[in-house]
């Protein structure tokens, strides 16, 4: 286990977060609430849109068979029995980096926790397929046989092209056979590896739309913990979101203020803002495409969406008509979100738990009752080989979140540094310092001129006694050979691409070690505990020749 203050890249509100610190609670003012089961029941009896989120959880669950826990689940909803915890993610393939799977068993934990026979709760996952970043959506990093990333991608050049088109509209093309060769390929061989690539290939097939393949692959993992999926692009097209929207693009810039005057109050916390607000914090949707609403000047009454432009007036009437139009970006997402759903607590990551902590005060502006901010938790993934090579040598995983420059050089440091080589060498060049002197005494008595040709000759000495010590260093690395490839193997698994494991590798790079069943049992057993730490998921491996 890891403190957060250990590792890089986990942002300090994460971290106040994590240990409920006093400036978590008032950030997040609906934290101290969160264990008052009568505001947890006023938040269900409240609902608005019950009949609406079961629709949208149906449709976008069409597919798949729901476990008789998420047919439970759902009925609870559609009685207005039960309130949610929710996290949520853009679609992603092959269910997107680690963090999906973390959020998804954080969220199903915390739901088991505050559940009470007085008050329901259940975990739902929000699929935020509404965004149109097909490159992030479609790519994914692998972990090869020999330790290195491979990076597959279904996004093909037709659809990267056509760079505003929301994901829920993308379908999986006919080159999708050929990936999956690409992958079978890359990952190493296992006991699991045939009934992993089965069940990948009956996920993704020719035609499917890309939203309905990540509900799957969540699904086959999650579905009999009774999470329910729930599609924002599903949800946009009921016109669920219309209110709120409406109310943002009737008064532009005024959520850009209030978010702005919370920024200046959590940099007197130490916290930067995670998100810039926008004048309308709106996208567009029409004709496949998804664009940002502008407001190109300073006037406040006109808009630009593409080409087009329009008065507050017309985008306002426009939207009463077509109100399956638009979606929010997100500074307006988490308002729309427990605008329409009954959200007891919603597990955030590190970067949206600073953008979560700039709305606050807009929650208030709109009239809105937040839920509580629960921090989600964190795994690193370790093979027995990297734990020995750890023991061994005395290292943790921290040590390997860094690049591979720094990494070098602080094994050189620490492995390397011979402080007989280095006394040879300090002796070497202070030796040579004070024959130099010496002979720079002696001739200039004779001939100034000769000056010059002695510092000359001290600087082709330095350079070779560098040169010879170089290729002494040379010597002992080609010694040590194993040591440098076994750290490499760790900053790829540990810190691939500059970014935590979590952040970059799919889950199936692990599944393949231990199979899925046990890879989802070890994350649900961390995500029964407390998140204020990194934990690590050990992958005993059964397979000799993994």
């Amino acid at each position: 286990m890891l403190s957060y203050s250990d590792i890089p890249g986990f942002s300090k509100i994460f971290s106040e977060l994590c240990s409920d610190s006093d400036i978590a609670s008032q950030v997040f003012s609906s934290n101290k609430k969160l264990e008052d089961i009568n505001w947890r029941n006023a938040i269900i009896n409240k609902q608005q849109y019950a009949d609406y989120t079961v629709e949208i959880i149906r449709k976008t669950m069409h597919h798949v068979e729901l476990t008789e826990l998420q047919q439970h689940n759902l009925l609870l909803l559609e009685q207005k029995k039960a309130g949610i915890i929710i996290t949520g993610q853009q679609v992603g393939f092959l269910g997107g980096p680690l963090y999906s799977i973390l959020k998804a068993c954080s969220a199903i934990s915390a739901a088991t926790q505050y559940s009470k026979d007085a008050c329901k709760i259940i975990p739902m996952f929000w699929i935020e397929d509404n965004d149109h970043d097909a490159l992030e959506a479609g790519s994914i990093s692998i972990l090869q046989a020999d330790h290195n990333i491979q990076d597959v991608s279904i996004s093909s050049h037709h659809i990267l092209s056509n760079n505003h088109q929301a994901v829920a509209d993308l379908h999986i093309d006919a080159s999708v056979d050929e990936i999956f060769d690409q992958i079978s390929q890359t990952l190493p061989d296992s006991l699991y590896k045939d009934d992993l690539m089965q069940d990948l290939r009956s996920i993704y097939t020719c035609g499917i739309d890309w939203t309905s393949a990540f509900v799957s692959f969540m699904h086959n993992r999650l579905g009999h913990y009774g999470i329910l999926f729930f599609s924002a692009s599903e949800a946009r097209k009921t016109g669920i979101f219309a209110d709120i929207i409406s109310h943002e693009c009737k008064h532009p810039g005024h959520l850009k203020t209030i978010v702005e005057h919370q920024n200046a109050v959590l940099k007197e916390y130490g916290i930067d803002p995670q998100a810039n607000a926008s004048e309308i914090n709106v996208f567009f949707h029409k004709d496949n495409n998804r664009m940002k609403i502008h407001m190109p000047n300073q006037s406040k009454n006109e808009v630009d969406i593409g080409d087009v432009c329009l008065t507050i007036d017309e985008l306002h009437n426009y939207l009463f008509v077509h109100k399956d139009s638009c979606s929010p970006s997100v500074l307006l997402r988490p308002i729309v979100q427990d605008a329409i759903l009954p959200v007891i607590a919603t597990i955030v990551g590190p970067g949206e738990a600073g953008y979560m902590a700039q709305l606050d005060p807009v929650y208030k502006e709109f009239g809105i009752e937040r839920s509580a901010i629960l921090p989600r938790h964190s795994v690193y993934c370790i093979t027995p080989s990297l734990e020995r090579f750890f023991e061994k040598n005395s290292l943790n995983s921290s040590f390997f979140m860094k690049s591979w420059n720094d990494i070098e050089h602080a094994l050189m440091t620490r492995f390397f540094t011979d402080d007989q080589e280095s006394l040879l060498f300090d002796s070497i060049h202070s030796s040579i310092a004070e024959h130099i002197e010496r002979l720079n005494q002696y001739v200039e008595g004779i001939d100034k001129n000769l000056i010059g040709s002695v510092a000359a000759a001290e600087h082709a000495i330095e350079k070779q006694i560098d040169i010879m010590r170089k290729k002494v260093v040379s010597s002992k690395k080609k010694q040590n050979e194993l040591l440098f490839q076994k750290g490499k193997e760790a900053m790829n698994w540990m810190y691939p691409k500059g970014k935590h494991q979590e952040r970059v590798i799919s889950s199936i790079s692990f599944e393949n070690k231990i199979g899925s069943k046990a890879f989802i049992s070890a994350i649900m057993d961390i995500a029964s505990q407390k998140p204020y730490q990194q934990y690590k998921v050990a992958l005993k491996l059964n397979d000799v020749n993994v």
